[in-house]
């Protein structure tokens, strides 16, 4: 399962990539779709934070919903963002100029 996030009408989403790369399925918007809204579905690092369980929930809720057209947006209309927009810390290389 590949994992993505990406920005699409003005909020950060994540989503899984499909169909060869052409399109991103939003996970939070299928989820309360399906009535099983996850917060860990509200960002990578809290699908990070969430563990084994939540990507098989992941996977679960595009086994359900995949096929659903109005869930799914082409990645040329989508900004794709880094995986992890904002990490919880950086390292800076040249505090060990020895390395």
């Amino acid at each position: 399962m590949k994992l993505a996030t990406f920005k699409s009408g003005g909020q950060e989403k994540i989503g899984i990539v499909h169909t060869g790369d052409t399109l991103l399925f939003d996970l939070a918007a299928a989820a309360n779709r399906g009535g099983s809204a996850n917060p860990a579905f509200a960002s990578m690092l809290a699908l990070i934070d969430a563990g084994d369980a939540a990507l098989e929930q992941a996977a679960k809720v595009f086994d359900q919903h995949g096929k659903d057209e109005s869930l799914s947006i082409e990645t040329g209309t989508a900004e794709i963002l880094a995986p992890i927009p904002e990490p919880r810390q950086m390292r800076d290389g040249m505090s060990f100029p020895l390395h």
